[in-house]
């Protein structure tokens, strides 16, 4: 996997890093903002509500979920804060006493919304205690009554909020009217969308959420002019709340006039094809999301919105989808690091024994000959490294891999893409081999999704052809030296994806099989067979458990003569199947699993994880890896009709996860458990030795990985 950071962004950065914030000499600039009492509240969640703040700081926020804001829920989660040092380069907040003031409403009216309807500030505490009654300091005066900052800065201040929350109000009553007459599922979902309960906190923002859901449950069901109607009653001596609501569903809706605005000189018909959106069909908020991402996917617009208005009488409800058209021309330059794991399609992740520093240049043209067409051409000159991310055991070598790829949707039917690519990829081989090697590939696919973005398939053909430049060295490839071979194949991808967060899933299901059938004239007639299964399992406080099966299999039906022997048994080099690394089994370095030194023919793998959060930001993961990559002893036939169930080569460990923009990312620490490694005779045929991981005065069998992205 591969992240890339913009030459703008990498040019701010710089900016950033040479500013740096001061104090006016005239001012007080607030260091810090504490609070003492708070207790059944979270403090993140209250301190986005102030205007009394404090300078960005550099810390951690301790907590297994995600910090509510000012009026955003949860209010309860229970962070705690760890301030470790405040970015040179932020500018002060300058502290205001009137402001100070207000803030001191605003946490008793935010107490209020949440239920504490007792809650008071009882104390504020300003350090210099001088801020308190002058917030401005004489800009001459040498003895300022506060420690200035530095000779040409104001002072630093703290301010400590000192709250009694009081007993929270409690919801004794929850009653829904007005959905007598609908179904029985309907009814049912109502209930089920209510976000109070008896003996819940009353909080306001959750009593408006209830309204909205069930709004959102009636217009998923057609009522689009559905109305909601609420009132609380509360008693604030008995610290109790009633909550009364009424529900008026009107009249089942359908769709009216659907029309595009924005689109400037784009055709307007592919827009509404994508949509599929038609006049007199159900109201549906599912249908308008699904149109929402299918005119997205046509990636000519930077926005689109799918918006309802919604009639005062009558059932037909008339959409209006707005686009924004991107910058039709799109230059980028930047830098990024691949960091060991091989994106071979958009299907097949596969660990290697490199890594790369690489430049990209990227040119984009989202309007090709001024309709809906997407040309993207990207080049990107690399630094290749032959050892495991992020090591540099070997002197690097250099490569280049350019692609030009051609995406026109709506080429068969309104919401199918036509691809088609080209790369050129020259530099080390990647897997393991110290030679060069030309690889040129073509692709020519249809893609489309189904059932709301959860069902992929695409199909198509694909070429590759690689050749080994001027004199072969044997010293530095595999024996015997591998061959250059023609690659013409069909693929088939089919993808079920029900989980709820691609980069991070804490719950859902995801299968998929990918299949190709190479054919004459290639240099092999076979099939390759890719299934592959991964389920999601949510538990309490955010912890998953997830677990991964995958298959991979050749079936090879013959093989040019002119081919070395490895390569007649085992496939195409660029497609080999090999195990180990950071989205294999752990406990072995990329390429290390089973028959190391050739990959082989049958693969098989499976992993357990337990994922558990630290804070909103860290992870911690146990897990096992199993699996198996075979090829047999005798390759003059090259078949191979079994898996090695008893070679397990089990490995257990422990990692690590920090959740930032790239994506996931982790250091995982891998043990292999000898006695779950084979069991029987040991029938693999090895490359090299085990590795290990020293921890100087503590080693054991295994391997480290550092990585980008989740393993499964």
């Amino acid at each position: 996997m591969s992240w890339r950071l913009p030459a703008r962004a990498a040019f701010g950065l710089l900016a950033l890093l040479a500013a740096c914030g001061k104090i006016p000499p005239d001012r007080y600039g607030i260091d810090r903002v504490r609070f003492e009492g708070v207790e059944a509240m979270d403090e993140e969640a209250l301190r986005g509500c102030l205007t009394t703040s404090m300078r960005p700081r550099a810390g951690l926020v301790l907590g297994v979920e995600a910090a509510g804001s000012c009026g955003n829920p949860p209010f309860d989660a229970g962070h705690t804060r760890v301030d470790l040092w405040a970015w040179p380069w932020t500018d002060w907040t300058l502290f205001d006493r009137i402001a100070l003031e207000q803030d001191l409403r605003r946490i008793e009216r935010w107490y209020e919304a949440r239920g504490h309807h007792h809650a008071e500030v009882v104390e504020v505490r300003v350090t210099p205690e001088e801020a308190r009654e002058d917030d401005a300091i004489d800009p001459d005066a040498e003895e300022p009554g506060c420690e200035r900052r530095d000779d040409d800065e104001g002072c630093p201040v703290d301010v400590t909020f000192v709250i009694e929350e009081g007993e929270p109000t409690q919801v004794t009553a929850v009653r829904l009217r007005g959905h007598e007459e609908l179904g029985a599922e309907l009814r049912e979902r109502l209930e089920d969308a209510l976000r109070l309960r008896e003996g819940d906190r009353f909080d306001e923002a959750l009593y408006d959420a209830t309204k909205d859901a069930l709004a959102e449950v009636l217009a998923e069901e057609g009522y689009a002019r559905a109305e909601v109607e609420g009132h609380v009653q509360v008693h604030r001596p008995r610290r109790e709340a009633q909550i009364d609501l009424h529900v008026d569903a009107g009249p089942p809706c359908v769709f009216g006039e659907i029309r595009v605005e924005g689109a400037e000189e784009l055709p307007r018909q592919p827009i509404l094809a994508a949509a599929g959106l038609y006049r007199g069909e159900r109201y549906s908020l599912t249908e308008m999301r699904e149109a929402r991402r299918s005119v997205y996917d046509l990636g000519a617009f930077a926005t689109v919105a799918v918006e309802p208005r919604v009639p005062e009488e009558g059932n037909e409800v008339d959409i209006v989808i707005a686009v924004a058209p991107a910058k039709r021309h799109r230059f980028g330059v930047g830098v990024g690091v691949q960091s060991g794991i091989l994106r071979r399609s958009q299907y097949e992740n596969v660990s290697v024994e490199q890594w790369d520093l690489h430049l990209s240049a990227r040119y984009e043209n989202r309007r090709v000959f001024g309709r809906l067409p997407r040309l993207t051409i990207e080049d990107r000159p690399r630094v290749v490294f032959s050892d495991p991310f992020p090591q540099v055991n070997e002197a690097p070598r250099f490569g280049n891999l350019i692609d030009i790829e051609l995406r026109i949707p709506g080429a068969i039917e309104k919401r199918t893409t036509l691809v088609i690519g080209a790369a050129h990829d020259y530099g080390p081989d990647n897997f393991g081999g110290r030679f060069f090697r030309h690889d040129v590939s073509t692709r020519l696919l249809l893609e489309r999704f189904f059932w709301r973005h959860r069902i992929f398939a695409s199909v198509g053909f694909r070429t590759n052809v690689r050749r080994l430049p001027g004199e072969r060295d044997p010293s530095t490839m595999p024996i015997p030296p591998p061959s250059g071979y023609d690659l013409f194949y069909l693929e088939q991808v089919l993808r079920l994806d029900t989980r709820d967060d691609p980069v991070r899933p804490h719950r859902g299901l995801f299968l998929q099989l990918a299949v190709h059938e190479a054919f004459p004239p290639s240099s092999w007639t076979y099939f390759r067979v890719l299934p592959d299964a991964r389920v999601y399992v949510p538990l309490p406080r955010r912890i998953t458990l997830a677990a991964r099966f995958a298959l991979g299999m050749y079936f090879i039906r013959s093989a040019d003569e002119n081919l070395d022997p490895i390569s007649r048994a085992v496939g195409p080099r660029g497609l080999i199947l090999q195990g180990g690394g950071p989205t294999s089994n752990r406990g072995y370095l990329p390429g290390n699993l089973g028959d190391s030194e050739t990959g082989g023919a049958r693969r098989w793998e499976a992993s357990l994880e337990l994922r558990f959060p630290i804070t909103a930001s860290f992870g911690g993961v146990l897990f096992a890896d199993a699996g198996d990559v075979r090829r047999d002893p005798d390759l003059s036939d090259g078949r191979q009709d079994r898996f090695r169930w008893d070679h397990p080569q089990t490995s257990v460990g422990l990692g690590f996860r920090y959740f930032s923009f790239l994506g996931p990312i982790r250091l995982d620490f891998a043990w292999q458990v000898k006695s779950l490694t084979v069991f029987g005779e040991d029938e693999r045929i090895r490359g090299g030795d085990d590795t290990e991981v020293s921890f100087g005065f503590f080693r054991f069998p295994g391997a480290w990985h550092l990585s980008i992205g989740e393993s499964f």
